[in-house]
């Protein structure tokens, strides 16, 4: 078995398996120390909600990256993302994100929803007349910037510009990160700044919510450079797991043809069914945590300051915690999987991407009798978001 070749990125699940019932917890070599890949769900759900793991401190090192040939550091990217609420310790963390919850109220959630609903149900239905639909292009990247501009009442005209930037961002989360990827990054993160013409509205939008909100003076006083950092993150962060979560699902029911009819005989199941879409093939696949202090996880001794890395994807197709873990089962209900997380870090954008994905899915039923691949697709190089590039799709009327 070899992780993370070029097998491994096509389709991960068989070689999860393997090591769930060999190495649930695995010693991976690396040049920065010892890295752990934890699979089974038991163990993963251990290291999310422990606080003996603590989030991967990313802006400290990047910061403290040099390039040793022109002397450039990475110092004001570093601490741009430090206002990111991924990268927030306790007490803030939890500040932060109870001040912004309000954002997700049914009623925004609603708004977005029919946004959503009305964009893909054009494209969709204009697809089915025209021709194949380039899926990630036309449908699954611009939802996320409708869904977030429309939380925020901003209008944005150009959702492609946007959606590239915030792509751009993301790849920060990366491993093996180089100079080049960071001052991409850093430039996504300044494009951002300026397409977000609206940003100010944007803004006062969150120091409204965050007045309306319990406990939340910190976010409605917030400088304005943090502020900002918070907007931009929403629009960054939700962008390609949201838009893999599309293209994963289209991909699935295309492959699987049954399943799409099935959904057009009983609409009434999309909501489940998206939640399962997303446990059978998450977008976010691997998440990193560092141990505290020296911890026994499922029999391996892990000592403080290592990094553990757990496998999201792997830990959802546990036949220890899912019956018939490996099988798509669009009526699934009730199922707690770790596609969003967990504990203090869960997503504060979930119900907005299965709000997404749900509005999207309603618009194909509706629109397409049946969907078929329509030619060559091709996968996204990268082993911590699951998703495509490219994904042609015919929508038959």
């Amino acid at each position: 078995m070899t992780l993370f070749d070029r097998h491994f990125l096509h389709d991960p699940y068989p070689e999860y398996a393997l090591l769930r019932d060999t190495k649930p917890v695995m010693q991976l070599g690396s040049l920065s120390g010892k890295i752990w890949f934890v699979t089974r769900y038991e163990h993963v759900r251990e290291v999310l909600e422990s606080d003996s793991y603590a989030e991967y401190d990313l802006p400290a090192i990047i910061e403290a990256k040099v390039d040793r040939t022109s002397g450039r550091d990475n110092g004001e990217l570093g601490k741009r993302l430090s206002n990111w609420l991924f990268f927030m310790s306790p007490p803030k963390h939890a500040i932060m994100k109870r001040s912004l919850a309000p954002l997700y109220a049914l009623r925004n959630l609603d708004l977005a929803r029919n946004a959503v609903w009305s964009y893909a149900r054009r494209i969709v239905c204009k697809s089915t007349l025209e021709g194949p639909c380039d899926t990630i292009r036309q449908l699954a990247s611009p939802l996320p910037v409708v869904a977030t501009s429309t939380l925020l009442g901003i209008s944005i005209n150009d959702r492609e510009h946007i959606a590239n930037l915030a792509s751009q961002v993301l790849r920060v989360f990366e491993p093996l990160q180089r100079m080049s990827i960071y001052e991409s990054v850093q430039g996504g993160l300044n494009g951002l700044d300026v397409a977000l013409s609206s940003l100010s509205h944007a803004e006062e939008s969150l120091r409204t919510l965050a007045r309306r909100a319990e406990a939340s003076a910190s976010l409605a006083n917030l400088p304005s450079d943090e502020l900002r950092a918070l907007v931009i993150m929403l629009f960054a962060a939700g962008q390609d797991t949201i838009s893999a979560s599309i293209g994963n699902a289209v991909f699935t029911l295309a492959a699987s043809p049954e399943y799409f009819r099935c959904l057009r005989k009983h609409p009434d199941i999309i909501p489940n069914a998206a939640r399962e879409l997303i446990r059978f093939d998450p977008p976010v696949q691997i998440v990193a945590r560092v141990a505290n202090s020296d911890q026994d996880l499922g029999g391996a001794f892990i000592r403080v300051g290592e990094r553990v890395c757990v496998a999201l994807g792997s830990a959802n197709r546990d036949e220890r915690h899912v019956p018939d873990a490996g099988t798509l089962n669009l009526e699934r209900s009730g199922l707690a999987h770790v596609s969003f997380g967990l504990a203090r870090h869960y997503c504060l954008g979930a119900q907005l991407a299965l709000t997404v994905l749900e509005a999207f899915l309603t618009a194909l039923v509706e629109c397409a009798s049946s969907i078929q691949f329509a030619g060559p697709y091709r996968r996204r190089s990268s082993y911590v978001f699951r998703g495509f590039a490219e994904l042609p799709i015919k929508f038959a009327p």
